[in-house]
């Protein structure tokens, strides 16, 4: 996998048994990055990189990382390149992998390993020489200097042509009679009006364009995006990077042009079933299903209905609505754990509740958590490349590793007497080992902590009751969303009822709390749930795909799996 690493490390990541993960940051210092990875930041592409290692040396994990550079002229000097291994050794990296492309203004200090300065010893260091990716070009063209204003738009149009030319000829060979060889001949004139060293650079990737021309020997028509929708998203990601302020969550982990065939959705305009459709115009399977919360599919009319059977009542209300107390009753009856609920709006809010709940009663501070547990401060200082976090909160929260009951048993006598809870996640990329669950209950029990689940991916999915009722391993308390409404905002905060009951003394309340439309969808999907078998269906289809998985994965010679719970 390669990234830009404009994203925060994840445990998920970490152990998801990727072989080899490519870091791609061509740059050592701030400026020199920034010219070629123009929206990019800098440090947090290093943290990640870092932070990646120092994880993957925490969880026991084997993926393999590389630091790939990108040499060109402004970032090829001799000082650069020693800044990069002394950043590499000091990040933990297995490889700094030098790359000479044609595609941007060329470096002149470097033209072969052996130009390279000496790395320090312990870092295994490589050169390759690229042909240019014609996908790069408007890059090279925002950081070209000298340009006029319409030179600059000239250039930009000619990108424009060249990306719907791959779009439309790229993936498939076509006969040399074939329009296309019109088409090339005309970029190519187009850019000999250019200023250099931007027109040479744009023939070299014209011609690149040229020689991969292919075609669909069964069709014989191209099967790509159309070239307008293709601009239409190109432009669509541009303005996501300059007008949103999280853009790198959004489209940082999916390269617009992951390869020839556009691999990757940036942006769906419609999903129905469990089908979305992106912005160019592809029709897909969602496996991601909406991140964990549409069960039911897209658009189910039941659910839909209902929705719009309660909007008649405004989405909110400044007193309790019925059916609140219906959607409580349905819990109680369904979750092993439920004898009293609480609402929220996403998986943060219950698990903070439920924090606050158990430091409260316990009058203790120390949470020992393994898994995600949201974005609010009581977790995320466990991190600390997450900034804003105060430094006091950073004591009070440690990870304890999967299927280990000995190094829990250690964090219980590292902070004798001041553990309130166990917060964690039943079900990872691996189920718990046999009895480890039941003997967490017992060792949180035995020193007067609570035992939390976090079942915002597993209820509802796993099980009508989630991961404890497929277990029976019953905690105090237990966090749900996600599946429990198809795709509408809900959480519940489900336990035993003296605890539950002390929420008015944890300051929790948001105006959306009891929002009446996602209500209604929750009520009518545990309806559906409890007479229709979802979630046999979701396991039957889940335990298919990882068969699938395994035999095409066995046929390439790939060491890859898919583990966890079929569902």
């Amino acid at each position: 996998m390669t990234t830009n690493c404009q994203a925060i490390v994840t445990d998920e990541g970490v152990t998801s048994g990727l072989d080899t993960l490519v870091c791609a940051i061509d740059g050592a210092r701030p400026e020199s990055y920034s010219r070629y990875r123009v929206h990019g930041d800098f440090e947090l592409a290093v943290r990640f990189m870092s932070g990646f290692a120092e994880r993957r040396r925490v969880l026991g994990a084997t993926t393999r990382i590389v630091w790939k550079y990108v040499l060109f002229r402004h970032n090829s000097s001799e000082d650069e390149i020693r800044e990069a291994q002394r950043l590499a050794v000091e990040a933990g990296v297995d490889e700094l992998r030098f790359v000479l492309t044609r595609n941007g203004p060329a470096a002149e200090d470097v033209a072969g390993a052996e130009d390279l300065p000496r790395p320090p010893d312990g870092l295994l260091q490589t050169f390759e020489r690229h042909e240019p990716d014609p996908l790069d070009l408007a890059a090279r063209i925002d950081e070209a200097e000298g340009l006029s204003a319409s030179d600059h738009r000239r250039a930009q149009e000619l990108v424009l042509s060249v990306a719907r030319n791959l779009a439309r000829f790229f993936p498939h060979r076509l006969p040399d009679r074939s329009p296309h060889r019109e088409t090339v001949s005309h970029l190519m004139t187009v850019a000999s009006d250019l200023p250099a060293p931007t027109a040479d650079l744009v023939r070299d990737l014209v011609g690149h364009l040229d020689d991969h021309r292919r075609a669909d020997p069964a069709e014989g028509r191209s099967t790509t995006p159309d070239p307008s929708d293709v601009a239409h998203t190109v432009e669509l990601v541009r303005q996501a990077r300059r007008y949103l302020g999280y853009a790198p969550l959004v489209t940082g982990l999916r390269p617009l042009y992951q390869d020839h065939r556009l691999l990757f959705p940036q942006f769906v305009t419609g999903a129905t079933g469990c089908f979305l459709t992106d912005t160019c115009g592809r029709r897909m399977i969602d496996w991601m299903s909406g991140y964990g919360s549409v069960v039911l599919g897209y658009g189910n009319a039941e659910v839909e209905a209902a929705v719009t059977e309660q909007l008649a009542c405004g989405p909110v209300l400044p007193f309790g609505h019925p059916l609140e107390v219906d959607v409580a009753r349905q819990l109680v009856r369904l979750i092993p754990c439920a004898e009293a609920v609480g609402f929220g709006k996403n998986g943060s809010d219950m698990l903070t509740a439920a924090v606050r709940i158990a430091r409260l009663v316990t009058g203790r501070e120390v949470v020992l958590f393994h898994g995600y547990h949201g974005f609010q401060d009581w977790y995320a200082a466990a991190n600390p490349r997450i900034g804003g976090i105060p430094a006091v909160l950073r004591d009070l929260v440690e990870e304890f590793p999967w299927n280990d009951l000995r190094a829990l048993e250690e964090l219980f006598a590292q902070h004798r007497g001041n553990v309130a809870a166990v917060v964690m996640e039943p079900i990872k990329q691996h189920l718990p080992a046999p009895g480890w669950l039941e003997a967490i209950r017992e060792l949180a029990h035995h020193n007067g902590a609570l035992l939390i689940f976090d079942e915002i991916v597993t209820g509802f999915r796993v099980g009508l009751g989630g991961a404890q009722e497929l277990f029976s391993v019953v905690p105090d308390l237990a966090c749900f969303g996600k599946a429990m409404a198809n795709g509408w905002s809900i959480s519940a905060l489900v336990g035993r009822r003296d605890l539950v009951c002390r929420w008015p003394e944890i300051g929790v309340d948001m105006t959306w709390r009891a929002e009446l439309p996602s209500m209604a969808a929750a009520r009518c999907v545990m309806k559906i749930l409890e007479r229709e078998d979802v979630t046999g269906t979701l396991s039957t289809t889940g335990e298919r795909l990882r068969r699938g998985f395994a035999a095409i994965a066995e046929e390439l010679d790939l060491p890859a799996r898919l583990t966890g719970h079929p569902s």
